[in-house]
């Protein structure tokens, strides 16, 4: 018998069979009485006409390209809760870390997200994992290429949308990140993570400015990736924006400046 076996990419369900990499796999899907009688008359019955607009798995067998197998798939929200559930843990470590600018303890998490303590602990083990799900957001966040990407246009148009996208991150995670380095050596997967950030910065730089980075020797490249890097990161954010009392329009500027400074002149096209 068929072993099958449900999992989830973004927001669709997909059903994979466990006889071997030759099955093909289609979506999970609503199949209503029109789209029954259209594409499984062969297949049709009382009990298949009973599932139409049931919720259930179809899966095309490349050794028989007319069979079509209706696994019906039983829901209960279980799934759904325990998402919902480690979304508010998540949620609640974050905003208490705003707050009060230091690692929640496992009580206020549980308390703000209206769950229990042992919920904590079922979800993430300990503390600790609820932190490293939580750093976790913050590299889901990151993308090499954003939306409405200004990769290919003018040096000041780059420089500019480079210094808000970097702001805005920033901003949004500067409190975590704090806490973050406050705690840097304590796990290999801390630092594994630490390092994938400012693996990804590093990338969006050479990616961002490529057309001028791409004029000078290794050397140089180097050395301008590291005054990049350094002049964008966490720590200068935080001090523009907490000691100097820069604005985030005063902070981004500051940035355009200098990156604008210390980039090398644009070749000419």
């Amino acid at each position: 018998m068929r072993a099958w076996k449900s999992f989830r990419v973004g927001n669709r369900q997909w059903i994979g069979g466990a006889r071997g990499s030759s099955d093909v796999v289609e979506l999970l899907g609503y199949i209503g009485p029109e789209q029954l009688r259209a594409g499984c008359a062969a297949s049709r019955s009382r009990w298949l006409q009973s599932l139409c607009s049931i919720k259930f798995h179809l899966a095309v067998m490349p050794g028989k390209k007319k069979t079509v197998n209706m696994v019906p798939v039983v829901t209960d929200g279980r799934l759904e809760r325990t998402q919902r559930t480690r979304k508010a843990l998540i949620d609640a470590y974050i905003e208490i870390a705003r707050e009060t600018k230091r690692i929640p303890t496992t009580l206020e998490v549980a308390k703000r997200a209206r769950c229990s303590l042992r919920t904590v602990f079922e979800r993430f083990g300990s503390l600790g994992g609820l932190g490293l799900a939580v750093f976790d957001s913050i590299l889901g966040g990151y993308t090499l290429v954003p939306p409405g990407d200004e990769v290919r246009a003018d040096r000041q148009t780059r420089i500019r949308f480079q210094a808000n996208l970097r702001a805005r991150t920033c901003e949004t995670w500067l409190p975590i990140w704090r806490i973050v380095m406050r705690n840097e050596g304590s796990s290999k997967a801390l630092e594994d993570r630490i390092e994938k950030v400012r693996a990804l910065m590093r990338a969006r730089i050479e990616l961002m400015y490529k057309p001028e980075i791409g004029t000078l020797s290794a050397a140089s490249r180097k050395s301008l990736l590291i005054g990049l890097e350094a002049l964008t990161d966490f720590p200068t954010w935080g001090r523009m924006r907490d000691h100097h009392g820069l604005s985030i329009e005063q902070a981004v500027s500051v940035w355009v400046e200098n990156i604008d400074r210390l980039l090398p002149p644009t070749p000419s096209s």
